[in-house]
This record gives C-alpha cells, structure tokens and sequence, in this order.
C-alpha cells in the first residue's frame, strides 16, 4: 500500500514538473518565433504587467483572465 502511494505521489510530482517544463519551452519558443506577442494574454490579447512576467515568466495569461479561468474550474468541480 505505501508504495503504491509513494508511486502515485511520484508521478503526480512528476507530471506536475513536466507541465512546467512544457509551460517554459513554449514561452521561449514564443519569445524566439514571435516577440511582438511574448507578454500578451492569450486569452483577451491584452499586456500582462511586467511585475507577474517577472514573477511567472511562462505565464500565458492576465490576471484577469487567470482568475476567470481558475473560477470556471472551481466551478466545474
């Protein structure tokens, strides 16, 4: 039973990290292929301030859009 759950708390930190890796590659490869774009909310089109790109440089969305987005989800649940 332990290491069973010790597996599932491996692959869920796991999954977790890879999600964040595939979040950093695609903010470079934006950064790279279209600058014009890096620091634009995918969601409305809008700027994201510089204070949340410094915080989370991989970040795809406003934090409007972010708050709406986690909202929906919570809701969903």
């Amino acid at each position: 039973g332990t290491d069973t759950m010790e597996r599932e708390k491996d692959f869920l930190l796991a999954s977790k990290e890879g999600r964040l890796v595939y979040w950093i590659d695609d903010a470079l490869r934006m950064l790279y292929q279209d600058p014009e774009q890096f620091g634009r909310c995918r969601e409305c089109g809008g700027e994201i301030a510089f204070e949340r790109l410094d915080i989370i440089p991989w970040t795809r969305m406003c934090v409007e859009c972010q708050r709406k987005e986690e909202d929906g989800v919570r809701r969903a649940a």
